[in-house]
Formats: C-alpha cells, sequence, structure tokens
C-alpha cells in the first residue's frame, strides 16, 4: 500500500484522529524479482545478488580503516550515470561461486 493510501485509509477511521507524516520520498524504488531457482542453478547466492544491487544502485560501507587514531568508513558505490533506468541493471554481473564466471544479473 502507497503512503498516500495509507494516510487516506487511517485519516476514515473514526478512532484515528491528527494524523500526520513527515515521509518525504527522496529515492526512487524499483522492484527486482529474483529467480532463486536461476540463481541456483547458475552458483549465485540471492545474498550476492542483493550485495550487488546495494552497491551498484546505491552504497556499502564495506570496511573502516585507522589513520593517525582517526577511523574512516570505506564505501563503495556505483556510477550514478551508469544507472538511469531500470534496464541498466542488465548491465551488473555478479560472480558465480561454481564456476568463477561473471553472469548477467538478466540472466
Amino acid at each position: 500500500m502507497c503512503h498516500g493510501i495509507l494516510i487516506s485509509e487511517a485519516q476514515n477511521k473514526a478512532n484515528l484522529f491528527n494524523i500526520n507524516s513527515d515521509y518525504k520520498e527522496t529515492y526512487p524504488q524499483l522492484l527486482v524479482q529474483i529467480d532463486r531457482e536461476r540463481a541456483y542453478d547458475l552458483g549465485v547466492p540471492v545474498g550476492d545478488i542483493a550485495e550487488t544491487l546495494e552497491t551498484m544502485l546505491g552504497q556499502r560501507r564495506v570496511t573502516t580503516f585507522v589513520d593517525r587514531g582517526e577511523e574512516y568508513d570505506v564505501i563503495v558505490e556505483g556510477d550514478e550515470k551508469q544507472f538511469q533506468s531500470p534496464a541498466d541493471i542488465d548491465n551488473l554481473y555478479v560472480r558465480s561461486r561454481t564456476t568463477n564466471k561473471l553472469i548477467p544479473l538478466a540472466n
């Protein structure tokens, strides 16, 4: 249920009042359905697919390092310019754990 419909439905309930939300949608969202059986057959764990999507379409903290007593996060992220439409996900690859080959996510 989208946010606007949820608020609208809540306002129609007699026992709920002063309905308010500070939710602001700031990033586009994309629903990705993974063919788990196909991924398994290709030797690609679903977690690896999730990490790839998280890293390339957003960002992910992979480690930290310490320099002169200060700790810094190491964050990896994809190039935003390369992912402007849902079809661009076809350009992402995940390594198979069984064959060590790169498998396109479109597969």
